[in-house]
């Protein structure tokens, strides 16, 4: 009888609700429909970038600490969601192409290259010129003839 007990009991009982992952504060989709989780369990490091969009420093700091930790795939993936989130953001597009680079555990291929090669222009279409520092020499030309 008391087995006959535990057996029914252990049939009728709802397991409880999984607890939703704790390592993450968000997530958005990318350009392949994949959402792009926001980790909050990576590290405090923070570099400022231009943009000022919140989330897009979040996405471009946490591409920074993936890709220090040597996860260059998903640190790729949250330079291009900084990306699509703050259009304007080139550094985050210099993020894209350092992470699709040679590194310690991959050599370059074709194809990464290629897509490296893409992340740099779009980078120099939207990045500002660097202004000019004019030297003392560059002052000089005018008054002085060679």
């Amino acid at each position: 009888m008391i087995v006959a007990f535990v057996l029914l009991a252990a049939a009728t009982a709802t397991p409880p609700a999984p607890a939703p992952p704790p390592s993450h504060a968000g997530h958005a989709s990318s350009p392949d429909g994949k959402a792009v989780p926001l980790f909050t369990d990576l590290g405090t490091y923070h570099r400022a970038i231009s943009s000022k969009n919140p989330t897009a420093q979040k996405y471009f700091d946490q591409g920074l600490r993936l890709l220090y930790g040597f996860n260059h795939d998903e640190s790729e993936r949250a330079f291009r969601e900084a990306a699509r989130l703050d259009p304007a953001c080139a550094i985050c597009w210099w993020g894209v192409a350092v992470t699709l680079g040679p590194n310690i555990n991959l050599p370059i291929d074709p194809e990464r290259n290629a897509r490296a090669v893409e992340a740099v222009a779009r980078n120099a279409a939207i990045a500002i010129p660097p202004i000019r520092r004019r030297t003392a020499a560059d002052r000089s030309k005018g008054m002085h003839s060679v």
